[in-house]
């Protein structure tokens, strides 16, 4: 017979176990939820002494543009689609001044698919008042139902691909990943219709929807039946030939046909109030938009006769980067306007457009049936946000010293008079810690790359800021490298002036610095002290996607970089992780360093522990919160994403500031579960020690910060305002022996480390 102390103890040993499950569960809870950062729009961003609406909205390359309902509210919203970054974002209307107006509201970005290519079209094909999603698949279309929830709308993928009836049998719907479709209702039967051009680029094929004929509950009843529509060939840029064969028309009947220019771009619609559907088409090989008039029929009848280069007439479209078009009421006076942006992909290879200036934005000025377009600004949206045009590089430090982080931002490059070329932008802080608030002063920060031009004779492209104390003297200097015909240069301006004073920094004593083996275009770096020995080591994000680890075997004003692996904390070759940008703050508050690193997908991500030997780094990319969640999970920023870290708001933790393709900056808040540090994480750290040269602190609390010889005298003292400062004394004037740094926190407690000169 069992005791009652028996069922006692198993009593107790249930409860234990149940509190370390919750435990269990809680730690991993609070685990999971360690990073948490959100969309932040409150710092300000003055340029030209204008205050920016859009800020931090990332920048536009090559946009499409849509209109859907956001927020259930009376005004339909506008969602763009980069075709550069495949990143969609988001922007409500808002009434102002009896005008509409475009703000950015990144939280519906994560309500879109993660995984849109190429094109993105809004179209109500269902009639249920709500525009449902048409994107690019492999081969051909996939198509996303909205449905509306109680959170709001989502998506339920109907069709991947869409299929269509050919002449031979029932096949994917093809449109080529270079193209853009126009989705409208060609017949005017109530269903939609796709017009796409064939696999040879040259006519467009007719999917009418019989849908409505056949009374079919099947939204998508498609057959091909016109492989011309508009009875037009088109082979050329603005190479038309009219009158055409309606049905039977094959690429055979012209000997010269074939598959060279992959890129067309179309819209559909009326565009002189006469009923019949009209056609705007951009090619890849042009610089201009195309209108091809309908004289003919509608729907099937179509039959184009004639095309107008030069559309619209005044200030007609005229850039070098395949042009395609949008028509939608842009300014909400009820009018159709029309927006022009760039269709191509590779924007790398054709430099010549102004990446600043690529949304040519035409108000309609006539009637929605009979639209007369006006070219009022080619920087439609992008005059609203940072835009330098593409693969911004954000870099944050105090430049005058008055205890805030100023801004530089890096970029590819733009045309000026005498080549493509790029420059370091700067932003002073004109807020405070607690609030940043930034105004652009130059776009050439001490006209660097215009004296290394006229003295060099180098056009500088590509260039990276960055910050760390590279000649080992206390003090931050500004460093940054860059792409030349010569190849790669990676230089720094020495700061002239002590730790925390302003920078004392002249572009004409710049140090260039070896470069590491093998650096080329598109890799990154980054300058980190990994065993707390005075000299800076060095990381090299490759472009097969593998880090490089360098040990800094010099001293360090004249570092010698030794490689130590090939695969950093076990990254390795990853083609998707190429071009990986690295920044290094401690995000939560733990005194413990995390490495932040942004690659060419546009995945964030977080490793934590990275600075230890021989470690195999786990990353964490579930960083960004989803407010219609409630939690955080892993979310598109932009392409080619280089990460900046800093304390904008004056709580200890930092911000995390991205730089991407499309050539702004994106801004998350940092609201990440502070840690409490444990005991040995509260320890004064001091090193190098021994040293010959600076000796850096880490305080574990703000207080002052005293350097004291063996006979008592007090050498040099520092006040830390916050805990995330870092101290710091030179001691290469100081004879050899040993010496003592002493912490006196705010709560009178004294802590005490032995220090030893060498």
């Amino acid at each position: 017979m069992l005791s009652t102390d028996f069922f006692v103890m198993m009593g107790f040993r249930a409860l234990c176990l149940s509190v370390f499950a919750a435990y269990f569960l809680w730690t991993s809870h609070t685990h999971a939820q360690t990073y948490d950062f959100r969309w932040d729009s409150s710092p300000k961003v003055k340029v030209s002494n204008q205050v920016l609406q859009n800020p931090w909205a990332g920048g536009l390359n090559g946009a499409q543009f849509s209109k859907m309902n956001l927020d259930n509210d009376a005004l339909e919203d506008l969602v763009v689609f980069d075709r550069a970054s495949h990143q969609v974002m988001t922007f409500l209307a808002v009434q102002q001044d009896n005008q509409i107006r475009w703000q950015h509201a990144p939280r519906y970005e994560a309500r879109f698919p993660a995984d849109l290519l190429h094109w993105m079209l809004l179209v109500d094909y269902d009639r249920d008042g709500r525009k449902d999603l048409f994107t690019s698949a492999i081969g051909g279309i996939r198509v996303f139902r909205n449905i509306l929830g109680s959170e709001g709308f989502t998506w339920q993928k109907v069709a991947d691909p869409l299929q269509t009836q050919g002449f031979s049998g029932r096949f994917n719907l093809y449109v080529q990943s270079t193209d853009l479709p126009a989705i409208t209702d060609v017949d005017d039967d109530g269903d939609v219709d796709i017009l796409a051009f064939d696999f040879s680029g040259n006519t467009i094929e007719l999917h009418q929807n019989f849908s409505v004929e056949q009374k079919s509950t099947d939204p998508f009843v498609f057959r091909k039946v016109i492989t011309n529509w508009g009875r037009f060939f088109k082979e050329h840029c603005n190479d038309f030939a009219f009158d055409q064969d309606p049905i039977t028309l094959s690429t055979e009947k012209f000997s010269n046909a074939r598959i060279q220019h992959a890129g067309n771009a179309i819209w559909v619609g009326d565009l002189n109030g006469d009923g019949r559907k009209d056609l705007l088409h951009g090619h890849v090989t042009c610089t201009n938009l195309a209108k091809l008039n309908n004289t003919g029929g509608n729907g099937l009848n179509a039959r184009m006769t004639s095309f107008d280069k030069l559309f619209p007439l005044q200030n007609p479209v005229d850039f070098q980067v395949f042009p395609s078009a949008y028509i939608e009421d842009l300014d909400g006076d009820g009018r159709r306007d029309m927006v022009v942006s760039p269709s191509s992909l590779d924007y790398a290879k054709n430099p010549l457009i102004n990446l600043r200036q690529s949304n040519w934005f035409y108000r309609n000025e006539g009637t929605d049936a009979q639209p007369n377009f006006v070219l009022k600004n080619t920087d439609f949206l992008q005059n609203t946000m940072l835009d330098l045009g593409q693969n911004a590089v954000p870099a944050l430090a105090d430049a005058d010293g008055d205890g805030d982080l100023d801004l530089w931002v890096g970029h590819a490059g733009t045309r000026t008079e005498r080549g493509y070329r790029s420059s370091i932008w700067f932003f002073q802080n004109t807020g405070s810690p607690t609030q940043a608030q930034f105004e652009l002063v130059t776009t050439d920060f001490l006209s660097l790359s215009e004296k290394i031009f006229t003295k060099e004779n180098l056009l500088l492209t590509d260039t990276k800021p960055f910050f760390a104390d590279l000649n080992g003297d206390g003090s931050l200097d500004m460093g940054f490298w860059a792409n030349t015909f010569k190849g790669m240069t990676v230089r720094y301006l020495p700061n002239a002036a002590a730790r925390g004073r302003a920078m004392m920094l002249d572009a004409e004593k710049q140090i260039t610095l070896p470069n590491p083996p093998n650096f080329v275009n598109g890799e990154n770096l980054l300058f980190y002290d990994f065993d707390r020995d005075g000299k800076l080591d060095l990381l090299v994000a490759k472009n097969t996607g593998n880090v490089e680890q360098y040990r800094n075997v010099g001293t360090p004003a004249n570092p010698q970089h030794e490689r130590l692996t090939e695969k950093f904390g076990g990254i390795d070759v990853d083609f998707e992780k190429r071009a990986q940008g690295m920044a290094v703050a401690d995000l939560n508050g733990d005194r413990k360093p995390e490495l932040v690193m942004g690659d060419l997908m546009g995945t964030l991500r977080v490793y934590r522990d990275f600075a230890q030997p021989n470690a195999t780094l786990k990353p964490d990319s579930s960083l960004i919160f989803n407010e219609f969640l409630n939690k955080t999970q892993f979310q598109k920023v932009g392409m080619e994403v280089f990460p900046a870290l800093g304390d904008l708001d004056g709580d200890g933790l930092p911000e995390l500031l991205a730089g991407v393709n499309g050539g702004g900056l994106r801004l998350l808040k940092n609201t990440s579960l502070r840690l409490v540090p444990t005991p040995e994480q509260t320890e004064l750290i001091v090193y190098p020690n021994p040293t010959a040269g600076f000796l850096y602190i880490q305080n574990p609390t703000e207080g002052r910060i005293e350097l004291i010889n063996v006979a008592g005298q007090l050498l040099g003292q520092q006040t830390v305002v916050k805990p995330t400062e870092e101290a710091s004394f030179d001691l290469s004037r100081l004879p050899a022996g040993v010496y003592f740094v002493r912490l006196i926190g705010a709560d009178s407690q004294t802590t005490r480390k032995v220090i030893v000169a060498r």
